[in-house]
């Protein structure tokens, strides 16, 4: 509940929502879960499995979260103190829905694009905010429709987030692997989306 109450403290001090969204300590509930998810995946599968197999409730409410993020921005008190709670858990949501749902098997394009946004998607994280601010200077000198530069801004990211990991991440843990073979996860070189889309799956 921490993290919360430190958002709401934020909007009664006028923090800048941008600087709430990028504050570690106004986003521990998010990590926290994906720890938790973790830790249940890892050391207690039984109880994963249950939830895995709720997919009856997964549906309805990620549907739910995601149109509630949709119609409240997250720049308002509700979307700041609420919003980035309901972010995390309809992504949890989504996870689990899709988690042996075998996608892989009756949506194969799809699966190979969640897949693909999933091995690339720290990449994304550290570099999403200088590739839109590399599409927001450009698009200072044309002038755009707003939904055209949110499309250039997320595909901006996805190409900066492909061409790191290719040009420096994957070299780095080949090399790393190589150096340190006992410590290294021996997938310095992944297959790329395709070979993570089976695991989806499982």
């Amino acid at each position: 509940m921490a993290a919360p109450l430190l958002r709401f403290i934020a909007v009664q001090r006028a923090i800048e929502p941008v600087v709430v969204q990028i504050q570690t300590q106004y986003r521990m509930d998010a990590l926290a879960f994906g720890v938790l998810l973790s830790v249940l995946c890892v050391h207690y599968p039984a109880v994963f499995d249950r939830l895995v197999r709720l997919k009856w409730l997964w549906a309805p409410l990620a549907l739910l979260l995601y149109t509630a993020l949709a119609l409240v921005s997250k720049a308002s008190a509700l979307g700041m103190v609420v919003g980035f709670s309901a972010s995390y858990l309809a992504g949890a949501a989504l996870l689990l829905l899709i988690y042996r749902s075998g996608i892989e098997t009756w949506a194969p394009r799809l699966s190979a694009a969640v897949a693909f946004m999933g091995l690339y998607s720290y990449a994304m994280y550290i570099w999403h905010v200088p590739a839109a601010r590399a599409v927001e200077a450009l698009a200072k000198r044309v002038t755009v429709h707003p939904a055209i530069g949110l499309l250039a801004t997320y595909g901006a990211a996805i190409v900066a987030a492909w061409a790191v990991t290719r040009a420096i991440e994957r070299p780095f843990l080949r090399l790393r692997d190589k150096l340190f073979p006992a410590f290294g996860s021996g997938r310095g070189d992944s297959g790329g989306a395709p070979a993570v889309a089976g695991a989806l799956g499982r």
